[in-house]
């Protein structure tokens, strides 16, 4: 008995001083539209242009994420990528040792090219999830459907599955923000710029790897900003 309670002791005491020595730090994400929260179906009115947006769907891959104080690498996620989806929370949780400083996030939006070639993976990557094609065009970065009264349609309806990761094809892009060193960061995506910076009227359906989803993937990447 006296034994069983020295192993419950030495347990507890591990456990706490683990808990001591570690910090647990949140990355969310907010997509939004003139300041304004995106939410899904929820119609948002665009009064610059007089434009009428819902959007109906919105996924898309964190990978390599990372931490930085300054050019040095401080802590690394053991997960290959993170799949945020509007319909839930747009949050990454995690632990880190108390005694990490950091001042730079980077992450990967979408899969990189070695992680496509190794075919459809598990958890956030299974293709039950609806972000993978085939093992020639690989996974799908980013994706957003909805309808927009700029589009000169009958049903208004635009889609954007923005993939490819060979060669000249390569839809993912790194990138790098400043934080402070803090167990609480808020990231915010501007998507009023990502559907200002090019003709959503041209380019209403980009559904394959191309030049064109380069560009939109390029300027997806610019819109990502600490909130």
């Amino acid at each position: 008995m006296n034994r069983i309670i020295l192993i419950f002791l030495f347990s507890t005491m591990s456990f706490s001083a683990i808990s001591q020595d570690a910090r647990n730090v949140s990355i969310t994400f907010f997509p939004e539209m003139n300041g304004e929260i995106i939410v899904l179906n929820k119609e948002i009115h665009i009064i610059s242009s007089n434009e009428k947006l819902n959007v109906t769907k919105l996924k898309f891959y964190v990978s390599h994420l990372s931490f930085y104080k300054d050019e040095q690498l401080v802590w690394q996620d053991n997960e290959l990528a993170h799949l945020m989806d509007a319909e839930n929370d747009m949050n990454i949780k995690f632990t880190i040792k108390k005694n990490i400083q950091f001042n730079k996030i980077k992450f990967g939006l979408g899969i990189d090219s070695v992680t496509n070639v190794s075919g459809a993976l598990e958890g956030d990557m299974d293709p039950l999830k609806g972000m993978y094609w085939t093992w020639q065009s690989g996974y799908v970065n980013f994706k957003m459907e909805g309808t927009s009264t700029a589009i000169r349609s009958e049903s208004q309806r635009f889609e954007y599955h923005l993939g490819g990761y060979s060669a000249e094809n390569n839809t993912y892009n790194t990138i790098d923000l400043t934080v402070g060193n803090s167990e609480t960061i808020n990231i915010a995506i501007d998507f009023h710029k990502f559907l200002s910076d090019f003709n959503v009227v041209t380019h209403h359906n980009v559904m394959s790897p191309g030049k064109v989803a380069v560009d939109l993937s390029k300027i997806l990447a610019s819109c990502f900003s600490i909130r």
